[in-house]
């Protein structure tokens, strides 16, 4: 993990000629002491090291659409039990492009995936997402099949598209 703010230096002070040493001493002390208060890592976590950052997600999954019966499921990582663990290992392979919202220019292949329904909420690496998906269309399709080996290890009984299957 980088941290925003690393090499912040007072060389240049140093260099203009005009610092006394007392006056050095001071910029160093005042310009560190920002630099551990005020920055943070690139990756989202906090200025105190603790860490990386955390995941709390609520999953809502109807899988016979909205008039169907909900599943809900939570997922907090990294794992406090074995159970979750492979779910967290999943999600970690999540791409940002099923947890954004699709463009509004994107061209879509018109076939219906099935009536199932997903709501994922929370926070995932230290970001608030709210992300719904569908299996609407070929791009609802595609974002909903990024989280099946999540749901795969959330609902184990779950099969995409269930409600569309012929006797």
């Amino acid at each position: 993990m980088r941290n925003r703010c690393a090499g912040v230096t007072v060389g240049w002070l140093a260099r203009s000629g005009g610092m006394k040493p007392r006056s050095l001493t001071f910029a160093a002390v005042a310009l560190s002491t920002v630099a551990l208060l005020g920055c943070g890592s690139e990756e989202g976590g906090d200025a105190s090291g603790g860490g990386e950052p955390e995941t709390m997600l609520a999953f809502e999954l109807q899988p016979k659409g909205e008039n169907g019966p909900t599943e809900r499921a939570e997922l907090s990582c990294p794992a406090t039990d074995s159970e979750d663990e492979a779910a967290c290992a999943a999600l970690g392979k999540v791409p940002d492009s099923a947890i954004d919202p699709l463009p509004t220019n994107a061209v879509c292949t018109q076939q219906f995936g099935g009536e199932d329904l997903l709501n994922v909420t929370g926070t995932l690496d230290g970001r608030d997402i709210n992300v719904d998906l569908s299996r609407a269309d070929g791009c609802e399709i595609d974002r909903f099949e990024d989280w099946l080996p999540v749901l795969e290890q959330l609902y184990p009984d779950y099969e995409p598209g269930s409600s569309i299957a012929l006797p």
